[in-house]
């Protein structure tokens, strides 16, 4: 699945979805969090590194979009954007729960460092 940055509907959703009021700005001008967005979405559909993330207008920098998703991840905002998602998928019919799918290559292993 390739991505293409958020439409200016799916936009008004996730701002919707995230309930969040941001922090004030001080200093530097903070990153259009639309940018941010487009950014992760980019990560989680390309399943890239964050090296791999495309420069340009529509996507932030790498460091700053992984800022932003530890610091939603930290507030509740990403289960909440990416819950909202997938409970409309669910309802539009879009997401089938029966090809459900686990993928635990990355989880440690008990055994790691272990003498066995």
């Amino acid at each position: 699945m390739s991505f293409k940055e958020l439409s200016d509907s799916q936009w008004v959703k996730i701002k919707e979805l995230m309930n969040w009021v941001p922090p004030l700005e001080r200093g530097t001008k903070r990153t259009a969090l639309r940018k941010i967005w487009n950014s992760i979405f980019y990560i989680l559909c390309n399943g890239c590194r964050w090296s791999d993330l495309p420069q340009g207008k529509n996507y932030a920098a790498k460091t700053t979009a992984f800022r932003w998703l530890k610091k939603w991840e930290e507030e509740g905002v990403l289960d909440r954007v990416l819950g909202g998602l997938l409970k409309e998928g669910i309802a539009r019919k879009k997401v089938d729960l029966r090809n459900i799918l686990i993928d635990g290559t990355f989880s440690p292993s008990p055994w790691r460092g272990r003498a066995g």
